[in-house]
């Protein structure tokens, strides 16, 4: 147990951290929730609105984040802080010729217009920007223009995993990630009340935009007997952009609100996908360009399986999902697919519905929808054209062996962990830590406290990404709250899971160069490292790595020397042979000799 002079001698470096997940707040942060921002720049702009009523109102039903510019140098600005969202532009000819030039082999612009009267010239000078979509002299061709390209961008982004042939944790843990997050969604809850919260919610972030408002209000008063789930999904607003935005970058915090109508949407094409009882089987296409390297992947994986990661639309018309697809041949960071796929309504692990009339615009008889995250085998990868590849899909059954070993292999090593608590933590393997300290701020808000174990767990890996994020302040904190939940434990293996917390706290005093202080700390891990040491005897060997790094700091040489030949003993005696350790050990004996 921790004696109260460790526990008080962090106090002084420890602040209280107020997390600022919304399950707590009241108000939200403003944040972007869809893929894309438009920007308008023109040195004239406020004089296009005096001539229009309210330009904007023309975007806003496609589009909710506008931005106005009429200085290049405060857009240039704007833009140095892009990170995940695509740029759909609208210049004037004037200012369009000092920016383009600088912009247009950025991966994050997507689209340009040119809005101005001097047709003729920009036509001229732009013909070979391939990014440039046109020079218009009206916005209501802008506009139409800007629908069928953010369509098209829309399509673009739906993110897809691999489950590859060849041995590639990368793309095994983006694949789990995916089948993880389906099988959160589609055991959500839903009620009244996170819809209640959605609606808050997307009343803040669009609070400046009247036509998704109107939408938000209508979603607000009506119930699905009166606008069904796939109605709305179907339907050009707010919830269909906000569903892509969270899908594809795994945006927690939206998808903590919006988790409920997914649910609703997968239960109503479930609902409807299994009063078919037709064994016929159906082609099906879907066009979409991908980057590159994903494309590579793909192809470096015939026979493996691909998860889309988001519902799918998709048409039994191959001419116009070819066109789709050709609509990306001028990126040279795409590679243009025409997806051609084998379905049946039987035996099959994702459920699809024809949408016919249940669209929301009931247009649609050609179209094939299916749910959350649907995995196909890839069957043949082809080129049909120069820079166009038809790619054979096979929608997957229940008995696929390499989804039911997948699946069997993430039972048995994470058979007790919570889905949601799994998917953090693989997302902290990644490196993304940011949506990893979301993911575990949110189980923090809603384990109960008698789950000591759970609660252990969540802040010890709370600490471990505060850490490395260079927080120290929150992770001491996080380490102290795991030493706090156990030392009020009374089962006797309580030693096992303090070790490592003590270890990790002197790591961060010794960065923070109070080296005593660290030295306790490290030694403690040690003292409690005896349940470890059955198991492992080169965790143990690290504990006297540490001690002796400290001593060596405060040169101390033959103490150093005496814990680093211990560290030594260990680890020559692990059931593990580590050379990188080993290496480590032997650098510091040789420093200290």
């Amino acid at each position: 147990m921790a004696s109260e002079n460790l526990k008080n001698s962090i106090h002084s470096k420890v602040e209280n951290p107020i997390f600022t997940t919304d399950i707590q707040r009241h108000k939200f942060e403003k944040k972007i929730v869809e893929n894309f921002i438009l920007i308008w720049l023109d040195k004239n702009i406020y004089e296009t609105f005096e001539q229009y009523e309210n330009p904007l109102q023309l975007f806003q039903l496609y589009i909710n984040t506008i931005k106005l510019f009429s200085n290049p140098n405060e857009f240039y600005e704007f833009i140095q802080n892009i990170k995940e969202e695509k740029l759909f532009i609208i210049t004037s000819g004037t200012i369009g010729e000092k920016i383009i030039p600088q912009i247009e082999t950025q991966t994050y612009v997507h689209s340009i217009y040119i809005y101005c009267n001097n047709r003729e010239h920009y036509e001229k000078w732009t013909k070979d920007i391939q990014k440039v979509k046109g020079v218009y002299t009206d916005l209501q061709s802008i506009r139409d223009a800007f629908r069928r390209d953010i369509r098209q961008a829309n399509n673009d982004l739906i993110s897809i995993s691999i489950l590859p042939n060849i041995n590639s944790n990368e793309l095994k843990q983006s694949f789990i990630c995916s089948l993880l997050l389906k099988e959160i969604l589609i055991h959500s809850e839903s009620n009244e009340q996170k819809k209640i919260d959605f609606i808050e919610y997307s009343h803040f972030h669009y609070n400046e935009n009247f036509s998704q408002l109107n939408i938000i209000n209508q979603f607000k008063n009506n119930t699905y007997n009166q606008i069904s789930p796939i109605e709305w999904y179907t339907r050009e607003c707010f919830i269909y952009s906000m569903i892509n935005r969270t899908l594809r970058l795994y945006d927690i915090e939206i998808l903590n609100k919006i988790s409920f109508f997914i649910y609703d949407l997968h239960e109503q094409i479930k609902y409807l996908h299994m009063k078919i009882n037709d064994n016929k089987k159906l082609i099906v296409y879907y066009g979409q360009g991908i980057l590159n390297e994903q494309f590579n992947q793909l192809y470096m994986n015939i026979n493996g399986l691909i998860c889309f990661n988001n519902f799918l639309l998709t048409t039994i018309n191959k001419e116009s999902s070819y066109v789709f697809a050709k609509q990306s041949e001028n990126d040279i960071n795409l590679v243009c697919i025409l997806f051609q796929i084998e379905i049946n309504y039987l035996n099959t692990l994702c459920p699809f519905i024809k949408l016919d009339e249940l669209d929301y615009y009931h247009d649609t008889d050609q179209y094939i929808l299916f749910s959350l995250n649907p995995i196909f085998q890839i069957n043949k990868i082809e080129r049909i054209e120069n820079k166009l590849w038809q790619i054979n899909l096979i929608l997957i059954d229940n008995n696929n062996n390499k989804l039911k070993d997948l699946t069997y292999t993430i039972q048995k090593k994470y058979e007790k962990s919570n889905k949601f608590y799994l998917l953090g933590q693989i997302i902290f393997e990644m490196n993304d830590l940011i949506k990893a300290k979301y993911i575990f701020e949110i189980l923090l808000q809603n384990t109960m406290k008698n789950k000591q174990k759970n609660l252990y767990n969540i802040h010890r890996m709370l600490g471990r990404i505060n850490q490395k994020m260079n927080n120290f302040p929150k992770a001491l904190f996080h380490y102290q709250e795991c030493i706090n939940i156990q030392s009020s434990s009374h089962t006797s293996s309580k030693d096992f899971l303090l070790s490592p917390t003590f270890a990790a706290i002197g790591a961060i005093l010794e960065k923070l160069g109070d080296y005593n202080e660290a030295m306790k700390y490290f030694q403690q891990a040690l003292n409690h490292s005896h349940y470890i040491t059955e198991f492992d005897s080169s965790i143990t060997a690290i504990f006297y790595i540490n001690i002796g790094r400290i001593f060596y700091k405060q040169k101390q040489n033959l103490e150093a020397q005496k814990n680093f030949q211990l560290a030594l003993k260990f680890q020559q005696n692990a059931r593990i042979h580590d050379d990188n350790l080993l290496t480590e050990i032997n650098y510091y004996l040789a420093k200290v000799s």
